[in-house]
């Protein structure tokens, strides 16, 4: 787990270009110790968000014995490069468990339901529901025709259909702002081979060359071009707002940031200086894609298309939906001019949002193609102090490159609907969890 990782070794991951890092795995070894009931670690330097990184799924034990039976790592220092990084979809426990508390899983189909039963012989209380099925819907209407008819306790509910599920009876609605944040980000290193996503894969008016994003007129001609306020009005009735960077209201460090104004005339501007001229006078087509099933962030695509286009008539962009499970596959493979995607925290620290956005190694920074030295060892500056000046100094200093390069648009912070039908009792919510996130414990019908 990555976060354990970087906390144990400082190493944000266990490989480079691709290469796993010579002498990581017996770093890693070194630096955990079981000492009677005690676990030990041995961390390099102090880790601020340690604790709470432990309190998250990444502090979960997992039997030893039970693990290699099903494929993980056999625990030999000698065959770790063997199980390192598996094939995405290909994880050994991805679709079984052990050792799932007061509930069992019992059924995962991919892209389809999984499904959970009561534990009876739990050690601890039983808890209130026998079995909790999870489905996969990624249509509106069929999970609103379910809510209604009660085939669903509760369904996802996109910012856009707020109104519609309000006047609904027998539903009701918890709102709450999150730890997270969704962004259009601009990939400046795109793959060519055999991608459609970029036409031709040259600057003549059938396509876009590999590294279009690379020149930041470019980028700013896209900031300018998304009409923050009319997304927040509009597209989610309100249940948002705009954060200018990755790092978001309700963390520590985060300061008041410049945003690009929607304005088309400036993004006329910058459009007709990017590439020495060549992009207004030759065109481009290419296309920016979400993931299926999220409406706000179609909506965003769709925005940028429109006002995009309308600066010039050579001006092409096709808004693409991808299903979840090759989404982030194809991400990985740079094969996207413009992702929409989304991040919700791992825990409450600014790291965990700048990191993963603004790192050369970063969950996203990687695969937007961006590498800034600068950055990076802000970055370690930032997570390597505890002194709050010291991080504060360089989390201002992140905030503002993300501005000053113009590396996406933060297109914004959301306040989550959670819509029940108001027969389910006992749920609690938290800001750092999305609604991917069910507590059944406590859940009553």
């Amino acid at each position: 787990m990555w976060m354990m990782l970087e906390a144990l070794t400082g190493e944000g991951n266990t490989r480079k270009d691709g290469k796993i890092i010579p002498g990581i795995f017996e770093k890693i070894d070194k630096s955990i110790e079981a000492k009677g009931n005690k676990v030990i670690l041995h961390l390099p330097k102090a880790y601020p968000p340690l604790l709470g990184i432990l309190c998250y799924s990444s502090g979960s034990v997992v039997d030893k014995e039970w693990a290699i039976a099903n494929g993980c790592w056999d625990g030999n220092i000698a065959n770790a490069a063997k199980y390192n990084k598996p094939a995405e979809g290909k994880e050994p426990l991805r679709t079984i468990a052990n050792g799932t508390g007061p509930y069992k899983l019992r059924l995962w189909e991919t892209s389809k339901q999984f499904v959970f039963e009561r534990f009876d012989d739990y050690w601890g209380a039983k808890p209130k529901i026998k079995t909790a099925i999870v489905k996969y819907v990624p249509e509106h209407a069929t999970r609103i025709l379910m809510l209604k008819a009660g085939d669903a306790d509760r369904v996802h509910v996109g910012k856009t259909f707020l109104h519609e599920v309000a006047a609904m009876k027998g539903v009701k609605i918890t709102k709450l702002p999150q730890l997270a944040v969704t962004g259009a980000l601009f990939c400046q290193k795109i793959d060519p081979t055999g991608n459609p996503s970029i036409g031709s894969g040259k600057l003549d008016g059938e396509g876009i060359p590999p590294d279009f994003f690379s020149d930041i007129n470019v980028r700013k001609a896209f900031m300018h071009a998304y009409d923050g306020k009319t997304f927040i009005d509009e597209v989610v009735n309100g249940l948002g707002s705009l954060p200018g960077t990755p790092l978001i209201k309700g963390l520590a460090y985060k300061k008041a940031m410049p945003m690009y104004a929607f304005d088309l005339k400036k993004s006329e501007a910058y459009m007709k200086k990017a590439w020495g001229g060549k992009v207004w006078e030759k065109g481009f087509k290419m296309i920016i894609t979400h993931n299926t099933g999220r409406e706000e962030r179609e909506a965003a695509a769709m925005m940028l298309k429109e006002n995009i286009e309308s600066l010039n008539p050579k001006f092409r962009i096709e808004v693409r939906n991808v299903d979840w499970k090759d989404y982030m596959p194809a991400i990985r493979q740079y094969r996207y001019p413009i992702f929409i995607i989304g991040w919700g925290a791992d825990y409450p620290d600014p790291h965990n949002f700048m990191y993963p956005y603004m790192s050369s190694n970063g969950t996203y920074g990687k695969y937007m193609g961006y590498n800034n030295p600068a950055v990076d060892g802000l970055l370690k500056e930032g997570i390597e102090n505890v002194e709050p000046d010291k991080r504060a100094a360089a989390y201002e200093k992140l905030q503002n490159i993300w501005y000053e390069d113009a590396l996406g648009i933060a297109l914004f912070q959301p306040m989550e609907l959670f819509v029940y039908r108001d027969y389910v009792k006992g749920y609690d919510r938290n800001p750092m969890f999305s609604q991917t996130v069910e507590f059944f414990w406590n859940l009553t019908k």
